[in-house]
């Protein structure tokens, strides 16, 4: 589990820098900070899946659906959270919008995690893909 983390942290620093700039580049032209949390969170998704299938949880074979599902949907949750993170600081304390979502990915990184570990990439007794057999 440890060598997990580790390769999960190395993944997810790649990860937050190109979600952070993509959120701060459509800030920066003036794109609501929601938006671009969306679209952060899309780019985010598909390659922290892609990545962490192979490289941190090392899953072989094919992304079956139930994965794909388990994977949106954790972020799903991991997006509401951000946003209301980001909406306390940014639109009910006045914290600048790029200090906000800074602040609020330290918290959704280490709830990512987590989730990944126990819910998308989880390990059963039966298979190590992740899927109930």
């Amino acid at each position: 589990m440890i060598l997990q983390f580790v390769r999960f942290n190395l993944v997810g620093i790649v990860n937050t820098g190109l979600t952070y700039a993509i959120y701060a580049a459509l800030v920066f032209i003036s794109v609501n900070h929601f938006v671009a949390l969306g679209v952060d969170y899309a780019v985010g998704i598909v390659f922290s899946f892609v990545m962490n299938k192979r490289l941190t949880f090392r899953v072989r074979g094919r992304a079956r659906f139930g994965m794909i599902a388990r994977m949106v949907g954790s972020y799903m949750m991991l997006l509401a959270t951000n946003a209301l993170i980001l909406w306390m600081l940014v639109d009910r304390s006045g914290v600048n919008t790029y200090l906000g979502q800074a602040f609020a990915l330290v918290v959704v990184a280490l709830l990512s995690f987590a989730v990944q570990r126990s819910i998308v990439f989880r390990v059963n007794r039966i298979g190590s893909n992740g899927e109930h057999h």
